[in-house]
């Protein structure tokens, strides 16, 4: 079976551990791929060959649905499973992404267990929200 791909675009390095060791235990061959700007993920979507974004909703100045809306408009995540990860629990930014059709949604600090289901749940996600508070 062929590692899955996994784009993380996040520009806090302590998340970036977290899933980097997580995904180091996992059960299926993976491939991390990260990014913090904008322009370099959107370089590397464009080879086609990602199975799963992991996106952060708040980059700096930059808007991680923003950057969503764009490759989505673009055709570079036709059949790529979209997470969102945010430290926000806005209903503004949850119907957002909601109207975007991203796949899960993850509250941040990221819990290892909820993260780990989610992730192995990549080939059937369907928006799903995994909050701090919610059962994995």
């Amino acid at each position: 079976m062929k590692p899955i791909k996994i784009l993380m675009l996040e520009d806090s390095d302590m998340d970036v551990e977290i899933v980097r060791e997580e995904l180091k235990q996992s059960k299926f061959a993976n491939e991390l791929i990260i990014y913090d700007t904008l322009e370099a993920a959107t370089a590397r979507l464009s080879r086609g060959d990602i199975d799963l974004l992991l996106v952060d909703i708040h980059l700096g100045l930059d808007s991680g649905l923003d950057f969503v809306r764009a490759v989505k408009d673009g055709g570079l995540i036709e059949n790529t499973a979209v997470v969102i990860v945010s430290g926000s629990d806005s209903h503004k930014d949850i119907s957002h992404a909601t109207e975007l059709n991203i796949d899960a949604w993850i509250e941040k600090p990221l819990d290892v267990d909820k993260f780990r289901f989610v992730v192995e749940k990549v080939p059937e996600l369907n928006w799903l929200i995994v909050r701090k508070e919610n059962a994995a």
